[in-house]
């Protein structure tokens, strides 16, 4: 009895007082909410595009180690040949290093007398077109395309989109030149 004679005898503001106080409550609450959701999303944006810098760091390193070998293939390259998917050099030294382009991935072999002396990879992110391509008689290419900025590789996979391709110009000496 006491407990209802008490709330019956306040006045109008304190009980006004009362249930403005859940309101500012309820305030705080919802602006920390959106505070945290929103640091969330910041947070998961900055390790997106993180992990994003690092898998073009890395297909970058590959681009560049593959063209050096390349390069250096072709400097000591006497005949080049353009087979389906890859390239096929003769090199100076009896020996042979064979290019080939197959999914997203570059393998070289080096071949001496029929045996197979070494072996390469240079791998590249799903999705990666490589092609060799002659521009002129003694100028190869190898075109390296990336796949559409967001490109997860799934049987139902988006391939439009924005697509850059790096080219690999490789110069192959003139044999009457060599000495």
């Amino acid at each position: 009895m006491k407990a209802i004679q008490r709330t019956a005898g306040r006045s109008e503001t304190c009980r006004h007082r009362m249930g403005g106080a859940f309101a500012y409550v309820m305030a705080y609450m919802t602006l920390s909410a959106m505070l945290l959701g929103l640091s969330g999303s910041v947070l998961h944006s900055i390790l997106r595009t993180s992990d994003t810098d690092r898998r073009m760091f890395r297909e970058i390193h590959v681009t560049e180690a593959a063209a050096e070998v390349l390069r250096d293939d072709g400097g000591r390259c006497v005949v080049a040949k353009l087979t389906d998917n890859g390239l096929v050099m003769e090199l100076a030294d009896s020996q042979g290093v064979a290019w080939t382009a197959e999914q997203h991935q570059l393998l070289r072999e080096v071949v001496q007398s029929g045996q197979i002396q070494s072996r390469g990879q240079f791998r590249f992110q799903p999705g990666t077109e490589l092609t060799f391509r002659k521009e002129s008689e003694r100028l190869y290419v190898l075109r390296i395309t990336a796949p559409p900025v967001g490109y997860l590789p799934t049987a139902s996979a988006k391939t439009d989109g924005v697509r850059k391709s790096i080219d690999v110009f490789l110069a192959v000496p003139v044999p009457e030149l060599i000495p």
